[in-house]
């Protein structure tokens, strides 16, 4: 209940920016890919609320002090056993999976640029949970299994459009 206080204000503009920009926008659209548009942004909302939110609340104080807490050595977790490695990295490739495939499925780019969208939107996250945020950590491996999360989903999406569209 407290995270759900605290991102209200995030919540809010995004929904905002969603009625304002995006909606009027995608209305135009064929209602198939009207859903689909809207289907991503809601998984970005998502995201964002799963990996950084509350944004806002953090803002005031996001440059008071330094608190850098990052991993830069990829896998390090597996290295050396820390926490649920396992678990974490299933999660961060599940979480990226739906945006390969619904980028795709959305954007109709080739599949190298949804891959790299995937990685650009994982470092952003990353580097807002290094600025941001006081109880989360930047970490090299997220992105990586999250930009694998991301080809899992493109390699569904292709398995889709071939056998089961």
């Amino acid at each position: 209940m407290k995270w759900l206080l605290q991102s209200l204000p995030d919540i809010l503009i995004l929904l905002g920016i969603y009625i304002k920009i995006y909606y009027p926008k995608w209305k135009q659209l064929e209602h198939n890919a009207f859903l689909w548009h809207t289907a991503f942004y809601a998984y970005i909302c998502i995201v964002l609320g799963w990996t950084i939110m509350p944004i806002f609340v953090h803002l005031p104080w996001a440059f008071d002090g330094v608190y850098l807490n990052y991993n830069l050595l990829p896998f390090s977790d597996w290295i050396h056993g820390y926490g649920n490695y396992r678990r974490e990295t299933l999660y961060n490739l599940l979480l990226f999976m739906p945006f390969g495939f619904i980028c795709q499925r959305t954007l109709k780019k080739p599949y190298r640029t949804t891959l790299l969208y995937g990685a650009l939107f994982s470092l952003t996250i990353e580097i807002s949970q290094l600025l941001f945020t006081t109880n989360r950590i930047c970490d090299i491996t997220d992105l990586i299994n999250n930009t694998l999360g991301t080809l899992l989903g493109i390699l569904t999406f292709i398995l889709y459009d071939k056998y089961l569209k």
